[in-house]
């Protein structure tokens, strides 16, 4: 699954094994013109790969509770009671040319 680089004209005179490669390993291929990235071949979804909906399980642990939180302690912007206009910060006087 790693991310290759190759010229067009190299992508041109062999096409079909590249696409083969993609196909089979899932990776993804930078086609570049003179240097310069043009396109990017990736492989299509196979249904016979891993799905990703379990891909993590068992891999994150949850502690605490993550529907009843409280963030008022996290956020002091949320316990200034000071007016927008006050907490902008000190007012700059006019511009000297």
């Amino acid at each position: 699954m790693a991310h290759r680089q190759m010229s067009a004209t190299d992508f041109k005179a062999t096409c079909l094994a590249v696409l083969d490669d993609v196909n089979e390993d899932g990776g993804s291929i930078c086609i570049t013109k003179r240097g310069k990235p043009v396109a990017t071949l990736l492989a299509a979804w196979n249904s016979a790969r891993k799905p990703l909906e379990n891909a993590l399980r068992g891999q994150i642990r949850i502690t605490g509770d993550i529907v009843h939180f409280n963030t008022a302690e996290d956020w002091e912007a949320f316990q200034t009671k000071a007016p927008l206009s006050k907490a902008r910060g000190p007012k700059r006087g006019p511009r000297v040319a």
